[in-house]
C-alpha cells in the first residue's frame, strides 16, 4: 500500500535529518573532532542515500502514476518541480561521493549548508506532493461512460 510505503519513507527521511543535525552539532569541523565526526558523517551518508533512492525509485513513481493526483500534480505543482528534486538529488548524490569515504573535512561545512539548503527544498516539494495524494484520496472518483 502506498500509504505504509510514504509512512515508512518519512520516517526514514526524519531519521535523515536528525542525523544532518547531531553532525552539525559537531562545528566547527576540527581533524581534533574527526573521530566523532567520521562514523556519524558516515552514517549520514547511508541514510541519505537510502531516502534519496527510495525517494525517487518508489515515491515519486508511485505518486506520479497514481491515477488520483496525476491532474492535481500537473495543475497545482511549480512546472519545474520534478527538474528541482532532481537538481537536489544530484547535490545529495555529489555529497555522498565527496565524504562517503573520506578523512578530509575541510570543506565539510560549507557542503553541509548548502546540502542543507537544498534538503529544504526538496522536503517542501515532497510535503506538497504528499499533500495533494492524500487529498485525492479522499475526494469522490467520477467515471464517465464514453459512447
Amino acid at each position: 500500500m502506498l500509504s505504509s510505503t510514504i509512512s515508512t519513507w518519512l520516517q526514514e527521511r526524519q531519521e535523515c535529518i536528525v542525523t544532518l543535525h547531531h553532525l552539525c552539532s559537531y562545528r566547527p569541523f576540527t581533524s581534533a573532532k574527526a573521530a566523532c565526526i567520521l562514523p556519524m558523517l558516515n552514517e549520514f551518508c547511508e541514510l541519505l542515500m537510502d531516502y534519496v533512492s527510495r525517494g525517487h525509485f518508489e515515491i515519486y513513481e508511485k505518486l506520479q502514476c497514481a491515477n488520483e493526483i496525476q491532474i492535481d500534480i500537473a495543475n497545482k505543482m511549480p512546472a519545474d518541480w520534478l527538474t528541482k528534486l532532481l537538481v537536489t538529488t544530484g547535490t545529495c548524490l555529489d555529497f555522498n561521493d565527496k565524504y562517503e569515504l573520506t578523512t578530509h573535512l575541510g570543506q565539510l561545512e560549507t557542503d553541509l549548508s548548502k546540502l542543507a539548503l537544498q534538503l529544504a527544498q526538496r522536503l517542501e516539494f515532497e510535503d506538497r506532493m504528499i499533500a495533494l495524494h492524500s487529498q485525492a484520496k479522499q475526494q469522490p472518483v467520477f467515471m464517465t461512460k464514453t459512447a
